[in-house]
Order: C-alpha cells, then structure tokens, then sequence
C-alpha cells in the first residue's frame, strides 16, 4: 500500500527523488498489517475500517464513513479523521477491504493530550529571580542610607539637611521596593485566597511608601517656605520638625482611611480565565504558532 504519511515532508525530499511508478521500492510504503491489527474490533482507533465493514455487513450500506477524530499512534502519529469508502465485489457483493483517505486535525487534542493544552503563564523562575535581585538592590541601597544618615546624623551637613526628615524618606523608598514581591506571586505558589491577598498588599505598599517618601518632602519644603517667608519679614522664628509634620500626617491619614475603606468595601480579589469548549481566539485571521495550545490569564479586579 502506497502511504504518504510514512514520510511527512515536501515532494522535493530527497526521500521522494527516485519515487516513480516504475520505480516502487523507492517509494515511501507502510503494511498496515505491520502497524496494528485493524481488523480487531475492541481497539481504538481502528473505527476507519470496522464501521464501515460493520455497516455495510449488517445494514449492507455502502456510502463513505466519516470516523471521529483520533490520535493515529501507529501509522501516523498525528489527529486525523479519515474518510472510509467500502470496496465490495461486483459479481459477488463480498467485502473487499477500504479505501481510506486521512484528513489531519492539528487544531484538536485526542485523549491524554488535552490534559496538557493550557498554558497558565505562570511566572518562570528566572523572571521572579531577576525581580527580587531589584528588591533586594534598592532595598539595601535604602537601608544603607538610613544607616549612613544615622551614623552621621551629628555632622552639620545632615543636621542641615534634616535627619528626621531622612529617615522617613528611606523608609518610604523601602517599602515601595517591596512593591515587587506581590507581582512575583501567582496560582503556581499560593492558592486562590493567598493571591487575593497579594492583590491588595500592591496598592496598600504603594500608596503608602509613595505618600511616606513625597509627603516627607512636601513638609521639608513647607519648613523651608516657612523659615523663608519669616525672615523677608525680618523676624526670626524656629521652626521645629513637629510643626512640618502636620501635612504627612494629614496625608498618611488621610491615605490610609482611602485604603481601610477600600479593603472592607470592595477589597481587589485575583481570579484565573480559562478557555472553555467555546474558546475561539481573539485573532479569527492570523493561525496561532500551537493551534492545540489554549492560554489561561489571571487578574485582579
């Protein structure tokens, strides 16, 4: 039996160059007799030949046969549906055998393989890796700050630049550096409840080291107004760091009452999208790369 699928390729291979009607044997074959017993009615996949035997036997049919998609392990390795036509004996009406032709079905999965046709982007060890890699970078250069303003914090320069006012800054830095642990965080780590919590935890660390860091210099330039507005009235005043904290404590609370409201009201919960059975992709033009591979995401909302 003459068998493209026994080499799958262009005609121009070299497989195919000596191939011609008087020349057989360098034609690409396969003894179906050899790949599997497709005459034995309990094994899959050998629907093509005993149903329209079958049909043809008992209700003496002999139209074509459409078969259901199958993964054809033996003889082609591939999904396919195959067209079967009953060859039968003009003279006697015995059955013959069948003429067959395959139609391939990449765009389907067949039995074990649809366990593995979702991709669910999970974050890939060496994207998390790079992201605490940062972390731990601007975490350490905050904290060295805060260190170095410590240690200095008596020499002129640092009490001109207002160490309290410092420190806080450094903290606000170290705490919107930590901004990329929840993103690092998915379904492939924790479950559903762990991820909703990461959620939340991104605008609450954002919102306050943003309001800690700005605040902080939005006061020491209202200190600094202050001592400047005085003096052009040419009186002296002293302004200490509890009178420029009002506005970062007005801002941190007023932050934090937002996110407390937020978190009780209408707090942000991750969940997952995955394809069903009526999945069709967004691009209805263009192929995809894997037509068998369905993608999943994940959101907050």
């Amino acid at each position: 039996m003459y068998s493209p699928f026994a080499f799958r390729g262009p005609p121009n291979e070299s497989v195919y160059k000596n191939c011609s009607r008087d020349q057989p044997e360098f034609c690409p074959s396969l003894d179906l007799a050899h790949a599997y017993d497709y005459v034995n009615v309990t094994m899959d996949g050998n629907e093509w030949y005993t149903a329209p035997r079958c049909l043809y036997l008992r209700d003496g049919i002999r139209t074509g046969y459409w078969t259901s998609p199958y993964f054809d392990a033996n003889a082609g390795e591939i999904n396919v549906v195959t067209c079967s036509q009953p060859i039968i004996a003009h003279s006697s009406g015995k059955f013959l055998g069948v003429a067959t032709i395959d139609i391939t079905v990449d765009a389907l999965c067949y039995g074990d393989q649809c366990g593995t046709a979702v991709d669910y982007n999970y974050l890939s060890v060496e994207i998390q890796s790079v992201g605490f890699v940062f972390v731990a970078v601007a975490m350490v250069c905050a904290l060295g700050c805060g260190v170095w303003t410590q240690v200095y914090s008596k020499d002129r320069v640092v009490i001109a630049s207002q160490p309290f006012f410092l420190r806080l800054i450094c903290c606000g830095c170290l705490i919107m550096a930590s901004l990329i642990i929840p993103l690092s965080i998915d379904d492939g780590i924790v479950d559903a409840d762990g991820c909703s919590i990461a959620c939340m935890a991104f605008p609450w660390l954002l919102s306050i080291g943003f309001t800690a860091t700005f605040s902080v210099l939005f006061s020491k330039i209202w200190r600094l107004n202050k001592v400047f507005h005085n003096a052009r009235n040419m009186r002296r005043v002293a302004v200490k760091v509890h009178d420029a904290l009002w506005p970062f404590a007005i801002l941190m609370t007023a932050n934090c009452a937002i996110m407390v409201a937020w978190t009780r009201v209408d707090p942000l919960i991750w969940y997952r999208t995955e394809p069903d059975d009526a999945y069709q992709p967004e691009d209805t033009v263009a192929p995809r790369a894997n037509p068998t591979l369905l993608s999943a995401s994940s959101s907050c909302s």
